[in-house]
């Protein structure tokens, strides 16, 4: 059994110009057959069933021991966990310049602190000075 443009259009979900030019490129099988209203192409119904185009199916016979499994997949969380390391550490060494500067600026902020300070009884000591004059 096969399809028209418009059945298989509908079938695919596309317009009957896309149909029309996938036939064109090769990529869906189609027969032009003749029928008493003209030719028209008749699309092969494996085109839907992509099992059914499948010729030839490679066997391959490899088992893995429950310890060869084991060591491919810890393999495997290595590479991730050294990248995950590396993101880590990135992580840290940015925050470790982070502190590092706002330490400066506390140790920055701790000496205008004293500075006022110490200017505070010179100009506690003025104002007295002058209320007694």
């Amino acid at each position: 059994m096969g399809y028209t443009i418009t059945e298989a259009a509908g079938k695919l979900g596309v317009s009957t110009a896309t149909v029309r030019r996938r036939i064109k490129r090769g990529e869906i099988k189609a027969e032009l057959i003749d029928t008493p209203y003209g030719q028209q192409y008749i699309i092969d119904e494996s085109v839907f069933n992509p099992a059914a185009i499948i010729t030839e199916v490679v066997q391959v016979e490899k088992t893995l021991t429950l310890e060869q499994f084991v060591e491919a997949f810890q393999g495997v969380l290595t590479q991730h966990d050294r990248g995950m390391s590396r993101a880590v550490m990135d992580k840290i060494d940015e925050q470790s310049q982070e502190i590092k500067q706002l330490r400066e600026e506390i140790s920055e902020l701790k000496e205008i602190i004293e500075s006022k300070q110490e200017e505070k009884p010179s100009l506690l000591n003025r104002l007295f000075k002058r209320r007694e004059s």
